[in-house]
């Protein structure tokens, strides 16, 4: 059986969508409680303790302490990964033309050092502005859905 609503495959017993919560048999659309409630509170409470929601101030000092880590706390281990990987490549990059040419000795490098010095600040605040907005995109989609996004 299909939700008619939200298209979700659901057993063929279940009186309520476990997706989005819409009643799929007359009988539990007169037995809703949340009935002629707007939708985001009429769900959001039948799934309030099913899963954890997100810490958006965790997610954000996480990915302040280590770039990539806010990302992985929230479940997008792939996208936390590729900053990791991005943050340790600029530091090392950094260090390396530290020791190869023993601080900014000539105009070009520099200007190139300070260049990637900035870059590096960019995406560290990047990074902790992605974590803090993937930790409320995943807890509005869990208060309305029941289910994390990802």
């Amino acid at each position: 059986m299909y939700c008619i609503k939200c298209g979700a495959e659901i057993p063929d017993e279940s009186e309520f969508c476990s997706k989005c919560g819409n009643p799929t048999s007359p009988n539990a659309a007169q037995n809703n409680r949340y009935a002629g409630v707007p939708p985001p509170y009429a769900y959001q409470y039948q799934y309030q303790y099913q899963r954890p929601m997100k810490s958006v101030g965790l997610a954000a000092i996480l990915s302040f302490l280590f770039t990539g880590l806010g990302q992985v706390y929230v479940g997008r281990i792939a996208r936390g990964i590729g900053f990791i990987v991005c943050g340790v490549v600029i530091f090392s990059v950094l260090t390396l033309m530290m020791f190869i040419f023993g601080g900014i000795a000539s105009s070009a490098i520099g200007v190139l050092f300070i260049a990637a010095s900035i870059i590096s600040v960019v995406i560290w605040i990047f990074n902790i502005f992605d974590a803090y907005s993937l930790a409320n995109e995943y807890n509005d989609v869990l208060q309305q859905t029941g289910n994390p996004p990802w």
